[in-house]
């Protein structure tokens, strides 16, 4: 992870304080008008799983797993305020996020050109459409869905995580129940 602190503090500021500060901004706005409404944080399959395909992810994943967090506990605190929140974990989606770099501010290092290999930067643009993922969105509003998933196919990837968990807990007790 060969990262300066200014590229850490401009992952985490898109990323992460983004999501904090649409989160303060907006729920004490939709809770003042009264008529409820609905929080769409967006996270990313890699706050749920790594894809080691992806070369450089640890960073991003980082601040996407924070965005899960976050988004699951904002669920608790709103329960029964009429305000739902859903968490967007979209994998490729045809955006221009790899152009980014030249818009990054001077404060966070100014523009730069991204180093992605160009099958990385075509596997993006080749995406989902945004459209689609916006029905999506709309349907979990809708239906006051949590997680918003764009491609059912990385589950594979989540539950070898969750196993990987599982079997860590499984060890803990097995070895606990030795000690007795």
């Amino acid at each position: 992870m060969q990262f300066t602190p200014t590229e850490w503090n401009w992952i985490f500021g898109v990323n992460m304080f983004g999501v904090v500060h649409g989160v303060q901004t907006f729920v004490p706005r939709i809770r003042k008008h009264g008529e409820g409404g609905h929080i769409v944080n967006t996270a990313s399959m890699a706050g749920l799983q790594i894809n080691p395909a992806i070369p450089g992810i640890g960073p991003y994943a980082m601040t996407k797993y924070a965005v899960v967090a976050l988004s699951e506990m904002l669920e608790h605190e709103l329960a029964g305020s009429g305000i739902g929140v859903s968490v967007l974990c979209p994998a490729q989606v045809a955006t221009t996020i790899g152009d980014c770099g030249p818009r990054r501010p001077d404060r966070f290092g100014g523009s730069y050109r991204s180093a992605e290999p160009a099958e990385i930067r075509a596997r993006a643009a080749a995406g989902m459409s945004p459209d689609l993922v916006a029905e999506l969105v709309l349907h979990a509003i809708r239906n006051d869905e949590f997680f918003v998933f764009t491609h059912p196919e990385a589950r594979n990837r989540v539950e070898q995580r969750h196993a990987r968990i599982i079997a860590a807990f499984d060890a803990a007790a097995r070895y606990y129940a030795t000690r007795k």
